[in-house]
């Protein structure tokens, strides 16, 4: 069990204002038992969250924290507003809630799941 610690870029968008206005985190290469270190962008309002790789039977959400203690499900912004709760990778959600902390988690799944998480988040 690995602690996996994402990467962080701040992606221009063509202003000419010199403020970063994306930022894309990755988690890279999480095996079923790994802990994701959460993020903190809470002035990203707008996200939208991205899983490759196999998940051999594992479940990947994308949690939320407050005090990055307690975390709680995040929900998609598609009609059904559904927990984000993904068993097949190549699926990509739009994130409905905003907390302070953010981090994806996995439970279950053999020994070839392997994910890699990635959310844009914009201003």
């Amino acid at each position: 069990m690995a602690t996996i610690t994402p990467t962080q870029v701040a992606v221009p968008t063509g202003s000419n204002d010199g403020v970063k206005d994306v930022i894309v985190t990755v988690w890279a290469n999480i095996l079923a038992a790994d802990t994701c270190t959460a993020v903190q962008i809470p002035g990203y309002t707008d996200q939208t969250v991205h899983v490759t790789g196999t998940l051999d039977g594992a479940t990947l959400v994308l949690q939320g924290s407050n005090n990055n203690s307690n975390f709680f499900t995040l929900h998609a912004t598609d009609a059904t507003s559904a927990a984000i709760s993904i068993t097949v990778t190549n699926n990509g959600y739009g994130v409905l809630e905003n907390p302070l902390w953010i981090r994806p988690s996995t439970s279950g799944g053999g020994g070839s799941s392997t994910a890699t998480v990635t959310l844009v988040s914009r201003r």
